[in-house]
């Protein structure tokens, strides 16, 4: 190299080292930004899907096919995927069984309607989501046009409660007593002894003894005689009452209400037995009605009833089933001059889960002539076992 030739400096058209680093960073940004946008309208587009839910109408809950509430079936514009109609039946039922709770209550009748308004509120958006998430899987369009009236409803409702309550309770429960009448043994705390008085009761029935001495019986008598000693069986926490029937009814106190077996009521009721008199005609119904109304444990019926006063077959059937369901039980005593192979009071007494037992006027004159000479009378209710 010669002295005389000069070194000229190297031209830089552009030096990146003298930019401020603002300007740097501007234009690096800005060149990733300009990429991103190629890359993005290199990909090829894919066909949308348009799905409109009427927030005022049904929001088509119910098919995905209705527009409004209406068919839209006939504007699709390409046929779903059947893998993908099937997962839309599967979400159609899933919805439509649906129980959904709205204050403290469950909506699974009239589900398109009832939640209309719920899923226009709080979850239009989500299903919409998440339909067009399923179409667009497809490639399927809804782009049909359809009509139809949606339903809307409006609904309020509320309810509250208060209350408090509050109980003492002081009592004492019936007694338990076994007592007789002629031999039948009745269990119980509460007893009723129904006696007919009617004109036969007054039958005289004459006892010859030893061909010298006589005595006479009636009915009425001996009925009386045993209700006195039965009521004496009964302990104060018992109750009683007594029913003295003919055509009509005649009640001790005049009601149908149970009256403890105290000493004073016992009193009471034996006077009202020793008072009462025999007449007219024999009416077991009106007897059984009232002695049922006081709802005892046992019933003591006592008559001489012939068969023209027989209870009808109805009449049995209607108080045997009164008398099983309220577990009440009637025994029978039949006077008689002969023992009769058939009685209605035969079935009232079986049928009942108690008993029934014919006593001839000879036997109760019998007993009468021992009773006179100081011959004790077994009584079974002394050793009678509990009943069962």
């Amino acid at each position: 190299m010669n002295d005389s030739e000069t070194i000229q400096p190297e031209r830089v058209w552009f030096d990146i080292e003298s930019l401020p680093s603002w300007l740097v960073s501007l234009i690096t940004h800005m060149g990733v930004v300009l990429l991103l946008g190629l890359l993005i309208q290199s990909v090829p587009k894919e066909k949308g899907v348009e799905l409109t839910l009427n927030y005022e109408a049904d929001p088509g809950l119910t098919s995905f096919d209705a527009g409004g509430g209406g068919n839209g079936g006939d504007g699709l514009g390409q046929p779903l995927d059947e893998s993908i109609e099937s997962e839309l039946d599967m979400a159609e039922e899933a919805i439509g069984a649906a129980e959904v709770p709205i204050e403290g209550e469950l909506l699974s009748e009239n589900a398109d309607t009832n939640l209309g308004d719920f899923a226009a509120e709080s979850t239009g958006e989500a299903l919409g989501m998440d339909a067009s998430s399923l179409l667009a899987a497809s490639g399927g369009t809804i782009a049909g046009s359809g009509t139809g009236d949606g339903g809307s409803g409006d609904g309020t409702g509320g309810g509250h409660g208060d209350g408090e309550g509050t109980g003492t309770g002081n009592g004492k429960g019936p007694g338990h007593a076994y007592t007789s009448m002629f031999g039948l043994a009745g269990e119980g705390g509460n007893f009723v002894y129904a006696f007919d008085r009617s004109q036969s009761m007054n039958s005289v029935f004459t006892y010859g003894i030893d061909g010298s001495r006589s005595l006479t019986v009636t009915p009425l008598e001996a009925a009386k005689n045993e209700l006195i000693r039965s009521i004496g069986d009964l302990n104060d926490g018992c109750r009683f009452q007594i029913v003295f029937y003919n055509d009509i009814a005649v009640m001790f106190g005049g009601s149908p209400t149970m009256y403890t077996a105290s000493y004073s009521n016992k009193e009471l009721a034996k006077t009202f037995v020793e008072n009462m008199k025999a007449e007219a005609n024999t009416n077991h119904v009106i007897a059984l009605e009232n002695a049922l109304q006081c709802n005892p444990d046992m019933i003591f019926l006592m008559t001489d009833g012939e068969a023209k006063d027989d209870l009808s077959p109805s009449d049995v059937r209607r108080f045997i089933r009164h008398c099983k369901k309220e577990k009440i039980k009637i025994n029978v005593v039949h006077f008689c001059f002969e023992i009769r192979e058939t009685c209605s009071l035969i079935q009232l007494a079986e049928g009942t889960g108690g008993q029934h037992r014919f006593i001839t006027l000879r036997e109760l004159a019998h007993e009468k002539e021992q009773k006179s000479r100081g011959t004790p009378t077994l009584r079974p209710v002394e050793a009678l076992p509990s009943l069962n």
